[in-house]
């Protein structure tokens, strides 16, 4: 009788386990997960009055899962822009945004990608959506007199602009929004006289920019994981005249010519480090 009533106990015990088991685990399964991570921006601006440059840079995510009231959905979405001045004229040179979402309205896609006047990409469908471009472009050419050592001198400027993606966009679950984005701008520094005698020598470094958005957010249908981060690069803006005068001499039949320094002046001098910033985490 003990015996029967110990195999009793111990089946007893046992599917008291096994229901436990089950109901924890249908519960756990039961859970609601949300992830409400609104949009995190970062700005910067670097320069001066003669050349500068500025950006602004965001991403944001949002998940609802299953379990949760109401109906599920997942959003991913990373956007920024960079503009470029040069003697006083704004010129924007990359303006991006990109989304994915998989929400009661459906499963969606938007990347828009432009690289000065250009538009590289503009899509908005339902569908997965991988890209890979690189292209660059010459955004400007500015002019302006400066005087040196009285002077006056023409100081042009010519920049160019690049930019390379590659990025995997999924709005089905898990919702994806991954690889990178990077974009740069680079210039020369001329200076040109109309006189014999006189000579300018130009030395020039404009890597205005050179920065870059990368992201591996993915959400499931339960869960979210990776993030979107920031890199800009050192920015060095260096432009210096040199202005020359041309002699000549007589030697015999000869004629022998020289330069030498009259003045010069340093048009932009100015340099910043490079910085990385997490604009969203999970």
């Amino acid at each position: 009788m003990n015996c029967g009533t110990s195999h009793s106990k111990y089946f007893l015990s046992l599917a008291a386990l096994i229901a436990a088991v089950f109901f924890v685990d249908s519960y756990l399964g039961a859970a609601c997960v949300r992830v409400n991570k609104h949009p995190s921006a970062h700005s910067f601006s670097y320069g001066n009055s003669t050349v500068s440059v500025d950006g602004r840079f965001q991403a944001g995510a949002s998940l609802s899962s299953p379990d949760c009231p109401g109906t599920p959905s997942a959003v991913v979405e990373a956007s920024g822009s960079a503009n470029l001045r040069v003697f006083g004229r704004r010129y924007t040179f990359l303006d991006s945004q990109a989304e994915v979402s998989n929400t009661s309205r459906g499963s969606n896609v938007i990347l828009h990608v432009e690289m000065g006047p250009r538009t590289l990409i503009d899509i908005d469908n339902p569908h997965h959506r991988s890209w890979s471009r690189s292209s660059t472009i010459t955004l400007l050419r500015a002019s302006r007199t400066v005087y040196v050592a009285g002077v006056p001198i023409q100081l042009s400027v010519s920049v160019g602009v690049g930019i390379r993606g590659n990025l995997q966009l999924q709005p089905a679950y898990p919702v994806q929004l991954s690889g990178g984005l990077s974009a740069w701008a680079t210039g020369t520094a001329g200076a040109y006289l109309n006189a014999s005698i006189l000579r300018v020598g130009v030395r020039s470094t404009l890597n205005l920019l050179n920065t870059s958005l990368n992201s591996n957010m993915a959400l499931a249908l339960n869960r979210a994981s990776g993030g979107v981060s920031l890199n800009v690069r050192a920015v060095r803006i260096l432009v210096r005249l040199v202005v020359d005068r041309r002699t000549c001499r007589r030697r015999g039949w000869r004629l022998r010519c020289s330069w030498r320094e009259l003045g010069g002046v340093t048009v932009v001098d100015y340099s910043r480090g490079n910085f990385t910033r997490t604009l969203l985490s999970n």
